[in-house]
């Protein structure tokens, strides 16, 4: 072979290389992406030495050592205000299956003792996934990018075969585990929680995948670092060398520290790998936990108050982190933000045109993760109605709406406002300085719980504080179950007329109209947008109607129009502004047009004859 012929051939070598490399990377950039999700147990928003809030130095821990979720953090976009959907385990974890709120899966506690002596009656819950349910496991399963999936560790969500992993989606599995299956009975531990075992078995699935060339969702969910406090030896030893782990003011529990490094040391391993294979521009990994820190001996939420059990900030507010393409590393979004977001996450990443259930309650975060605006549609739903073994728990619902935080007790029939935004410690309640705001958020609540036919509590007749009975424990005429299920509580009368309409409580019971409909419409005349003409015609109406507005700017802020009956219940619902409306097939009747702004809502009435 002469010499132009050698170079020739070198130079159609080094050409089929370089095409071969380019449809490598073609085919990498096409497969769909893969999904790693680790859901901590019980770590609360300070408990790892990530700062959560780019403007609040003390949401870190400053006794905790935990390097490799800092480098997650600093490759990705953190979440400072990010949610579990409740303040316990087991109600969490479904709801990131299902994308639904707790409320609306019946699902929210871990358990059905039910505590006596009290002033309420608690609710019973579903402790086991429904089989009838849809994962994101199973959608995944049924959009035919032939995704592989696995759920190692904790599970806590029925023992039955519908309930368990294998039957919602997962193909790789560790069965129906719960805490238990994480213990090893003391404190020092070669494999403190299985923490090394679940990663080892972990890196192994996603090692496999690759091999297969299949995409992957991971659901990796440790038992750390739920309490009993397990941890390796030689961290423990850190932990006791003063120079080498200074002792922190707020937190002190030096195992549960070693506990939460060893944890920390197994997510590096698994993000080590991840790297090692090339995947990182593939492969989103999501890191939150399932609720609050455990206060007491183990750990402190401060700046945040209560933990575990409570909806107070300190049992519902967690670390949220993501990294993966195209997001931007070092990044803070300030978003609130929830569990049950990720489901229609995830499946908008896959690029999937396959519908979703229709009763997701979760919002895609692409938009933020992209870097891009984000309007939430919904408030974020918490929904406790239980006592727990600490007495300051009572039965409480919550919502946060943007900055805004309000607290229903459904004991004393107290409601709660909170600026997250200068509060986080929810220290000051603003209800009575803002009640424009306090009742409408209080409506948007009940509203969600009606619609989802949450479960309330009801008044225990035994207690001491009540003389009547059947239907009407507290003897004030009106049924407990609808003031419960409106929000009124038993601490209103039948004599009271929260919307100042006229009608006290006890003639809306008896006519089956709205307790608080005319007061929120007569607050929302005064909002910033009351220079906005609405109009409703013909009505009354028998078939359709039309809605005007002034001007067509005003049809562009619209956010959602609904209607609703004269008991609440949502009929229409459209997130996009339409002028002629068919309601022909609806009851004759009143009903209620609320339609929704940026900033404020417009409630006019409607009657159909």
């Amino acid at each position: 072979m002469n010499i132009l012929n050698i170079a020739n051939f070198k130079l159609h070598k080094s050409l089929s290389l370089s095409f071969l490399f380019f449809l490598y990377l073609n085919q990498v950039s096409a497969q769909s992406p893969n999904f790693v999700i680790i859901v901590l147990d019980d770590q609360g928003w300070t408990g790892s030495s990530v700062q959560m809030d780019a403007g609040i130095p003390g949401s870190k821990s400053d006794f905790y050592h935990t390097p490799k979720t800092e480098s997650m953090a600093q490759a990705g976009m953190t979440f400072s205000q990010g949610y579990a959907p409740a303040p316990k385990c087991a109600p969490s974890r479904a709801s990131i299956l299902t994308g639904r709120t707790t409320a609306r899966n019946n699902f929210t506690n871990t358990d059905n003792n039910i505590a006596t002596g009290q002033i309420l009656i608690e609710t019973t819950t579903n402790t086991s996934l429904n089989g009838s349910d849809t994962t994101y496991a199973e959608w995944l399963k049924s959009t035919g990018l032939n995704y592989r999936t696995a759920h190692f560790g904790k599970w806590h969500l029925g023992n039955s075969t519908a309930s368990s992993p294998s039957n919602n989606g997962f193909d790789f599995n560790d069965g129906s585990t719960n805490n238990s299956d994480g213990n090893h009975g003391a404190t020092i531990q070669a494999d403190p929680k299985k923490i090394f075992d679940l990663t080892n078995r972990s890196i192994s699935f996603i090692q496999d995948a690759v091999t297969d060339d299949v995409p992957f969702l991971l659901q990796l969910s440790h038992y750390a670092v739920h309490n009993n406090v397990e941890a390796r030896q030689e961290t423990i030893d850190l932990y006791n060398d003063s120079q080498e782990r200074p002792l922190g003011t707020l937190h002190t529990n030096k195992d549960y520290a070693a506990m939460t490094e060893d944890t920390d040391d197994g997510i590096g391993q698994l993000l080590a790998e991840i790297t090692n294979l090339g995947l990182d521009k593939n492969t989103y990994v999501i890191f939150v936990s399932d609720n609050g820190g455990q206060i007491g001996n183990l750990t402190d939420n401060t700046p945040l108050s209560f933990g575990k059990t409570f909806l107070y900030e300190g049992g519902i507010r967690v670390p949220f982190i993501i990294k993966g393409p195209s997001i931007s590393s070092e990044s803070y979004n300030a978003e609130a933000v929830v569990e049950y977001d990720l489901f229609p996450t995830i499946a908008e990443l896959t690029g999937s045109t396959v519908p979703l259930p229709s009763n997701i309650d979760g919002q895609s975060l692409v938009p933020l993760l992209n870097g891009n605006t984000f309007n939430r549609t919904e408030p974020i739903y918490f929904h406790s109605p239980h006592y727990d073994i600490n007495p300051n728990k009572t039965p409480r619902s919550a919502l946060v709406d943007g900055k805004y935080k309000l607290l229903v007790d459904y004991e004393t029939g107290n409601t709660y406002l909170y600026d997250l935004s200068t509060d986080i410690g929810e220290s000051t309640d603003l209800s009575a300085s803002l009640p424009q705001i306090t009742l409408d958020l209080c409506i948007k609540l009940r509203d969600h719980l009606k619609t989802v036919n949450a479960a309330m509590p009801t008044l225990d007749p035994s207690n001491s504080l009540f003389s009547g009975t059947s239907t009407d424990v507290d003897a004030d005429g009106l049924d407990d179950a609808w003031e419960f299920r409106e929000l009124l509580s038993y601490t209103y009368g039948p004599n009271d007329d929260p919307d100042n309409d006229g009608d006290d409580n006890l003639t809306e019971f008896t006519n089956g109209t709205d307790p608080y409909n005319a007061l929120v419409a007569a607050i929302i005349e005064g909002f910033s947008d009351s220079e906005i003409v609405i109009t409703l015609y013909p009505n009354p109406t028998s078939n359709s109607f039309n809605i005007t507005l002034s001007d067509e700017l005003s049809q562009k802020k619209i956010k959602a129009i609904r209607i609703l009956s004269s008991e609440s219940k949502i009929m229409y619902y459209s997130k996009t502004y339409e002028e002629t409306i068919q309601i022909d097939y609806y009851s004759k009747g009143v009903y209620f047009i609320q339609i929704n702004f940026e900033n404020n809502q417009i409630t006019k009435k409607l009657v159909i004859q």
